[in-house]
């Protein structure tokens, strides 16, 4: 009878043997209720999940390596304003606290390749690389893939789960931070896109304008500038001129008129009425002759 009854249980145990593990929950939602709001409502960056997909899925490697991480312990400091007795004005502070900080163990491999790994979406559930960052908290990783990587923070898993709601729950609110910065930047370039055609031809004219209004500005400085030369210029020969002639004075020499005449320079004598080669200061005698 002894035999006959543990006969069973060694069935029994070899059927237990051969049943398979239950299969991994695959939905964000039901990971987001297992290890997200309830168990980390008071932590920031909770320790990094393994990604559960399936290894036949083309994105398997690429969801894997932005899913691996570690959590350190680090000091941060944050302000605080407290009253240290009783009548005393307040008084604000830094004050350390211990925070807990995931980091992405493939963070380089995604710098260098982040259109790659932006493109990796799990066919069952939809999540992406982005939802990655979220869920592990790895802020600077989120960077990269929606900036270089082109991903969009707006995109939602298969059960409707977006990128706020994922770390909202799982407390990393320096992701929170990311997606704000990334859909304000987003906001802007749509309103850009956005305007009237009539509007963008207006500031097309009105750069025109004030381009055309530069130029001619720049040309009227540029006559000025060779008109003030030119004036300066012939004051200067006015004046050597007339230094010229005070120096005929004292040598004796009367000054006579300097013209153009075919072409030439010449003094004209105009008692005489006759013409001649213009005198060379230097050529003249240091004095008057005795």
């Amino acid at each position: 009878m002894a035999e006959e009854e543990a006969a069973p249980d060694a069935a029994d145990a070899a059927t237990v043997e051969e049943t398979p593990p239950p299969p991994p929950e695959k939905m964000m939602k039901a990971m987001l209720s297992k290890h997200g709001t309830f168990a980390y409502h008071s932590r920031v960056n909770p320790r990094p999940v393994d990604w559960w997909g399936k290894p036949e899925d083309p994105s398997y490697s690429l969801l894997r390596d932005c899913f691996r991480g570690r959590a350190n312990l680090v000091t941060r400091y944050k302000t605080e304003t407290f009253v240290p007795n009783i009548g005393s004005p307040p008084v604000t502070k830094e004050v350390p606290y211990t925070a807990l900080v995931a980091q992405c163990l493939s963070h380089k491999q995604i710098v260098d390749a982040p259109r790659l790994y932006a493109a990796a979406c799990d066919e069952d559930t939809g999540i992406k690389c982005i939802h990655a960052c979220c869920f592990n908290g790895y802020s600077d990783t989120l960077k990269v893939l929606l900036e270089a990587g082109g991903n969009d923070a707006r995109d939602t898993t298969s059960d409707g789960i977006d990128c706020w709601f994922i770390a909202r729950g799982r407390g990393n609110d320096q992701c929170l931070i990311v997606l704000d910065g990334a859909e304000a930047a987003r906001v802007a370039k749509e309103a850009a896109l956005a305007k009237a055609p009539d509007e963008l031809a207006r500031e097309r004219r009105k750069r025109r304008e004030a381009e055309m209004r530069r130029r001619k500005m720049a040309a009227q400085q540029k006559a000025e500038e060779a008109r003030r030369e030119m004036l300066q210029a012939e004051a200067e020969k006015l004046r050597k001129r007339r230094e010229e002639e005070k120096a005929w004075k004292r040598l004796g020499v009367i000054p006579t008129r300097r013209v153009t005449w075919k072409g030439l320079v010449v003094d004209v004598d105009g008692t005489r009425g006759i013409g001649y080669y213009p005198k060379i200061l230097r050529d003249l005698p240091k004095a008057p002759p005795k």
